[in-house]
C-alpha cells in the first residue's frame, strides 16, 4: 500500500492563517506610516489632528484583521 501522495508546497492551515494576518498587519502599517509622512496642505489645515485619526484607524483595522484572520473561521456554527 502507497503512502497518501502530499502536496509539497501545502502549509498548515493554521500557519496560514498566521502568514495571512502577519502580511495584512505589514500593509496596515505601512500606509499607516506612508499617510504619517504625506503633507497635504489642505487636510493639515483642515484636520489639525491627523496622526490620532490615523493611529486610530489603523488599530482599529489591526483588531479587524486579526479577529478575521484568525477567529472568524472558528465561529461558524
Amino acid at each position: 500500500m502507497e503512502p497518501p501522495q502530499t502536496d509539497r508546497w501545502t502549509l498548515d492551515p493554521e500557519l496560514e492563517r498566521w502568514l495571512l494576518a502577519l502580511s495584512r498587519l505589514a500593509i496596515i502599517g505601512l500606509s499607516a506610516a506612508i499617510l504619517v509622512k504625506v503633507r497635504l496642505p489642505i487636510i493639515d489645515d483642515w484636520m489639525p489632528l491627523k496622526q490620532v485619526v490615523i493611529a486610530v484607524t489603523s488599530v482599529i483595522l489591526s483588531g479587524k484583521c486579526l479577529f478575521d484572520t484568525l477567529f472568524y473561521d472558528r465561529r461558524q456554527p
